[in-house]
């Protein structure tokens, strides 16, 4: 192939990939469109491999996989803006995409064990509503109750105090929160992706980010996540089967939903390593924290992709490898 039409199969590819990640959003309406994209996709010689670069192919336990195993690379892509989490008091909505990467083995591709990727992917949501995280009156009504009875009391100057701590914190403005991986995900289960249901399994944490907090302020932690119990609400509404370019037995599916993966089931421990336990005291007060399971949810948008095989765990390392030896390979 000649270098400019390399360039532009290359251009293509990224095309593509652009649009299937906007296609996901909402139901397949032309048959042939989707057919024109795997084409276009196969001839790149990296196929779907680019949406699992960081996926631990080479982890033991992929490696040792047998054929006649369930072995996959796994994508969730949790949309963007149509993120939305709600926990205790607080409210948030995605401000980029919340995705998780891992591998799998096991029997089938409903029973099997994940394997983490080495590099996790964290993203920051933002405070919906009013611009804050708390109206001025809620704020000081709750730091009322740390002082006395009554939204406006004095008595010990706790009423003072909790105010000025939440004014250094910025709880009246705007603060960020980072959603960041806290374990390994776990109970993929593909029937859940595409028939609705039950899907995945995944531990989180939140970073309060505020000057005045520091850097370890932190809903949930690796020992007690908070932990997302994804059910998709509904069955795949979009679906693409990109085969193996350079021969091997690997296939890549993409899934794309018009519903949500939803859950209301979820606790929420208490918010802690905010610089010092007076300041831990006010931020759990005015964020509700603990919560306990039904007083919080997470509905997020979503795309799944998976690249999986049933000849063992070394055809999905070979398939990768000879992906990434391609010289227009998106990340060389």
């Amino acid at each position: 192939m000649g270098t400019i039409s390399r360039k532009a199969a290359g251009l293509a590819t990224a095309v593509v990939a652009v649009t299937a990640l906007c296609l996901a959003a909402r139901p397949a309406t032309v048959e042939a469109a989707e057919t024109e994209t795997s084409a276009e996709v196969a001839a790149t010689g990296y196929g779907n491999w680019p949406l699992h670069a960081n996926c631990p192919v080479d982890h033991p336990a992929i490696l040792a996989s047998p054929p006649g195993n369930y072995t996959a690379c796994v994508q969730f892509s949790y949309g963007s803006q149509l993120d939305q989490l709600k926990i205790g008091n607080l409210k948030l909505r995605g401000g980029g995409s919340i995705r998780s990467e891992f591998g799998v083995f096991g029997p089938s591709p409903d029973n099997n064990t994940a394997v983490p990727s080495a590099t996790p992917i964290s993203t920051d949501m933002w405070i919906t509503g009013t611009e804050s995280l708390v109206s001025p009156f809620l704020l000081q009504s709750l730091c009322g109750l740390l002082g006395g009875s009554g939204p406006f009391p004095v008595r010990d100057g706790l009423y003072g105090l909790c105010l000025d701590i939440a004014d250094q914190v910025g709880l009246d403005k705007v603060l960020s929160v980072r959603v960041e991986p806290a374990g390994t995900p776990s109970q993929f289960r593909l029937s859940g992706v595409i028939n609705g249901g039950p899907a995945l399994n995944l531990p989180i944490k939140l970073r309060l980010v505020s000057p005045a907090l520091g850097p370890n302020c932190y809903i949930g932690s690796n020992a007690r996540p908070v932990m997302l119990r994804l059910n998709a609400s509904g069955p795949a509404t979009y679906h693409q089967a990109i085969p193996d370019d350079n021969g091997f037995a690997v296939t890549g599916d993409i899934y794309g939903f018009g519903a949500d993966f939803l859950d209301t089931s979820f606790a929420v421990p208490a918010a802690s390593g905010c610089g010092n336990p007076v300041m831990d005291l006010v931020l759990n007060r005015v964020l509700g924290l603990p919560s306990a399971s039904g007083r919080n949810s997470a509905s997020v948008a979503r795309l799944v992709s998976v690249q999986s095989t049933t000849a063992g765990g070394t055809e999905l390392f070979e398939s990768l490898e000879a992906a990434r030896s391609d010289p227009w390979w998106p990340w060389q």
